[in-house]
């Protein structure tokens, strides 16, 4: 029989990759949102406020989940093997950002401006990618059960 170690490294090694990226983005748009809340709620949407409360404290408000999101994808990449479960855990929050962000945009268009859905996009696009890699190493790895 012959070892996987190799190929284990190798998708240990890619998904390290995949999730540090995910966690560097993640933390660099939510600290952006956190510290641009006021500036970037008037350049991206065209409602003042999202049932009652500011769009700039929503804004804030994701921006906060999102660092929240780094540090924990952060935490999970230091060995994301023996974390399987939360690779997946993330891989499907960040399958259902780029829905949620379709979604958005299907739906209330309107309440976006032009730039509001270039930025919806444009962020949308490397979560996307970070799924697909994720879920990819995901299914290439073996657990050692079943070698």
């Amino acid at each position: 029989m012959l070892s996987r170690q190799p190929e284990d490294a190798r998708i240990n090694s890619l998904l390290r990759t995949a999730l540090l990226a995910n966690a560097i983005y993640s933390a660099a748009s939510g600290l952006a949102a956190l510290i641009f809340a006021s500036g970037l709620s008037g350049a991206l949407l065209t409602l003042g406020a999202i049932a009652g409360i500011s769009t700039a404290v929503v804004l804030g408000s994701i921006g906060a989940g999102l660092v929240a999101f780094a540090i924990f994808v952060g935490w999970v990449a230091r060995n994301p093997v023996s974390r399987r479960g939360l690779v997946i855990l993330i891989t499907v929050l960040d399958t259902a950002w780029v829905v949620l962000a379709a979604g958005l945009l299907g739906l209330t268009g309107q309440a976006f401006t032009n730039t509001g859905v270039i930025v919806v996009i444009a962020t949308a696009i490397p979560v996307g990618l970070f799924a697909v890699v994720q879920m990819a190493a995901l299914t290439s790895w073996r657990s050692p059960a079943a070698r």
